[in-house]
């Protein structure tokens, strides 16, 4: 893992409905601070990635929602545990 990743036990990458990009590239680039060892090699990849993900996840809570509104929250629940 020293060689080949970053290894992350807790990191906030949305606070309060804004993407922290700053800190994100500097976790990204932290492994570079080992002898021997560097950063991301391409953190726009990495970066575009997370995005990625970040839309995703933003996209479910919405279609959730919008099932809870037209369901019920029970009624989602319920169907969540089948």
């Amino acid at each position: 893992l020293t060689d080949e990743g970053l290894a992350v036990e807790a990191f906030k990458l949305v606070e309060k409905g804004v993407f922290m990009d700053e800190k994100t590239r500097e976790l990204l680039q932290s492994p570079s601070v080992h002898k021997g060892c560097s950063g991301a090699r391409k953190p726009e990849d990495n970066m575009s990635d997370l995005r990625a993900q970040v839309a995703a996840n933003q996209k479910g809570i919405a279609l959730i929602g919008e099932l809870v509104q037209e369901y019920s929250l029970d009624v989602v629940q319920d169907y969540m545990l089948h």
